[in-house]
């Protein structure tokens, strides 16, 4: 029986990754027909594959580094790429402090209009993993980027109606 290899378009995001205290500066495959780096965190699979890795870390030049979803703090998106604007979603961006176990995070997540004046706990439930944070700034640094995801397993509590 011959095995067939079944082409698969992708493309790569740059991406940086907290794991447990360590970053690592890489690639990931978001496959169609996901659109964003988002779209693989929240999958059901635990592991995730990093291309093309810088670390601090010794690595082995050209080596894939597979990383286990649930001990990743935070991602930062390092690339801008076209909106797909053929889902539009209605609702409204608010101010949020994320107090994370180790981090605080400000920044802003999409309310969608169906949960506002609802419990605001609702919208945790809307992605299963990571929590997507735009223009967001961690506590105490320079850091600033202009998208986020904050693992869900890391979050203490998040302040809803923050500004700035």
């Amino acid at each position: 029986m011959e095995i067939q290899e079944e082409q698969t378009s992708y493309k790569k995001v740059k991406v940086r990754v907290n794991l447990s205290g360590s970053r690592y500066v890489g690639y990931v495959r978001v496959y169609s027909p996901k659109t964003r780096i988002s779209d693989v965190l929240n999958e059901k699979k635990q592991f995730m594959t990093l291309l093309e890795v810088d670390s601090m870390e010794p690595i082995e030049k050209g080596a894939l580094l597979v990383i286990n979803k649930n001990l990743i703090s935070y991602v930062q998106a390092m690339e801008e790429f076209k909106r797909n604007y053929s889902v539009v979603h209605t609702g409204r961006f608010v101010g949020v402090k994320v107090r994370a176990v180790e981090y605080q995070i400000g920044g802003e997540v999409f309310l969608p209009a169906h949960i506002i004046g609802e419990d605001p706990a609702e919208f945790l439930s809307l992605t299963p993993y990571f929590l997507n944070v735009k223009n967001a700034s961690i506590k105490g640094t320079s850091e600033r980027y202009n998208f986020m995801a904050v693992s869900k397993n890391q979050i203490r509590s998040i302040e809803i109606g923050h500004s700035g």
